[in-house]
């Protein structure tokens, strides 16, 4: 057997009774009661999409004017010793790229410097046998070669 109670308890729990919406609407005290203009939101659908104009299925959606503001995400503080240690890492860096860089620069110099030791040493070398009395150019060029182990390209 029912009592009134039962029913009224009942009647708080069925979304199909008006006492559950009445119920609903002094819950949620944000939503405006449900008139022709404003009707109840459809189950599953949340309040952030936008609504299409009444009747009218091609209408463009409408959308709420005022946005929320993006929320502005500051960097986290560094505390000294990282930012200490991240410019030591940097310093380093710099250290080893100069380094390699005056390698690189230092041996482009001394192939330089070689080249021209070996160019005075074979125009020497040419001088002395000029002043010995070798006047042939084809002994002069066996000479340099066998010397320096390489063709004197004269």
């Amino acid at each position: 057997m029912h009592t009134s109670n039962q029913d009224d308890c009942e009647a708080h729990d069925d979304p199909d009774h008006d006492a559950y919406w009445a119920e609903n609407d002094v819950e949620d005290p944000g939503r405006p009661t449900n008139t022709p203009n404003n009707p109840p939101r459809p189950i599953g659908i949340p309040p952030a999409l936008p609504t299409l104009a009444a009747g009218n299925p091609k209408a463009k959606p409408t959308f709420p004017r005022q946005f929320p503001a993006p929320e502005k995400r500051l960097t986290p503080r560094k505390d000294f010793s990282s930012v200490y240690m991240d410019a030591q890492s940097q310093v380093t860096q710099l250290e080893r790229e100069k380094f390699e860089y005056m390698k690189a620069s230092d041996k482009a110099a001394r192939a330089a410097a070689a080249v021209v030791d070996m160019r005075q040493a074979k125009s020497s070398l040419v001088e002395k046998l000029v002043a010995s009395g070798v006047v042939d150019t084809e002994k002069i060029r066996d000479l340099v070669s066998i010397a320096f182990h390489e063709e004197l390209k004269i």
